[in-house]
């Protein structure tokens, strides 16, 4: 299986970062990379979300996350497959629902077409899931896909991560 992920992920997981508040999500964080691998599944990063999550990083950092994204991620590009997908997603009829949404939510439109583009790189490279903890790309993706969140797994042996049974 093959899921995406959006940047609180990418963050707890792979760069390894995490506030006070977000601490506990470290040890979640390498649960999820261990029932990944367990799984022989593959984790998907679309470089929009790369692009966010470097921008708080001094540009020293930068060769360093590349790294481990490579090393841990299949990262893939918002191309032209992916703009074909998202001009279908918010072709007129639809981009009055994706409206009615953002406005409902008081989503900035910008925040809402980037969304999209997340979710298209998704779609497009054949995504199972995406596991996000944004509450507005939850609104836009769920229609489309499978939205999953980190589960806080604990110390167990054995947990149920959706319908998929994995021993860590």
């Amino acid at each position: 299986m093959i899921y995406c992920i959006d940047s609180h992920t990418f963050i707890w997981a792979i760069k390894e970062q995490a506030d006070e508040h977000d601490a506990h999500r470290l040890s979640e964080a390498d649960k999820f990379l261990k029932w990944v691998k367990a799984g022989k599944h593959q984790i998907m990063l679309p470089t929009i979300v790369l692009a966010e999550c470097l921008i708080k990083e001094p540009p020293e950092n930068h060769t360093e996350i590349l790294i481990r994204a490579h090393k841990t991620c299949m990262v893939v590009n918002f191309d032209e497959r992916c703009a074909l997908k998202y001009g279908e997603l918010l072709r007129l009829e639809k981009w009055s629902l994706a409206k009615q949404v953002q406005k409902e939510n008081d989503i900035r439109r910008e925040k809402m077409k980037l969304d999209h583009m997340i979710l298209c790189c998704a779609l497009v490279n054949g995504a199972n899931g995406i596991f996000t903890e944004d509450s507005e790309l939850i609104k836009f993706a769920e229609p489309h896909i499978k939205v999953l969140s980190m589960p806080n797994i604990g110390h167990q042996e054995e947990f149920v991560f959706s319908e998929y049974k994995t021993k860590i």
